[in-house]
């Protein structure tokens, strides 16, 4: 029974000196500034900040601002609307309702808006966006696939409501076949 309570102090003891080890590798020096621990294998140092955290660094890579340290950006600027407000504001464009279905598109810079209904009946739609010749089909799976005829390239889409995506491209131009 002694020996066994011998047993397990002895690796409790060792247990505390290989955290103590790996505790003092990772020190901070005392003036508060970051620490090289090491370098990956590509070169790039391993750093410890005076906070603990270790990270790599690669100076010329470095930019400032972005999101905080945290990724949460600050509310204190927001700004918002009255429910009235943001409904007149969607409905300036009488185009088409609101809650219709559309495929929008973004193609250097400029927006476009193809309606569900449109691709239901047509099928395909060759068009241009900014100058570039696009196709966009869709099968009778009902799978939408936008295509850059220049390149061959699959252009990416979103399916929104139409309210959503004028919201977000108030400058988008609508589809009219």
């Amino acid at each position: 029974m002694l020996m066994q309570r011998d047993r397990r102090v002895g690796m409790i003891l060792m247990l505390v000196l290989i955290l103590a080890g790996i505790l003092s590798s990772c020190c901070i020096e005392a003036d508060g500034e970051e620490e090289v621990i090491g370098t990956t294998p590509d070169g790039l140092e391993i750093r410890v900040s005076p906070g603990g955290e270790q990270f790599i660094v690669e100076p010329e890579k470095l930019v400032s601002g972005g999101t905080p340290i945290d990724g949460i950006l600050s509310i204190d600027n927001q700004k918002y609307v009255r429910v009235e407000e943001a409904d007149a504001w969607v409905r300036e464009d009488s185009r088409v309702h609101p809650k219709t279905v559309v495929f929008g598109i973004e193609v250097e810079g400029a927006f476009k808006a193809y309606r569900e209904s449109d691709l239901i009946e047509e099928g395909v739609i060759e068009d241009s966006v900014n100058g570039f010749p696009i196709r966009v089909e869709r099968d009778e799976a009902g799978i939408v696939t936008v295509t850059n005829l220049g390149t061959g390239e699959e252009i990416v889409k979103e399916r929104d409501f139409w309210f959503a995506w004028y919201a977000f491209h108030p400058d988008t131009e609508l589809y009219e076949g």
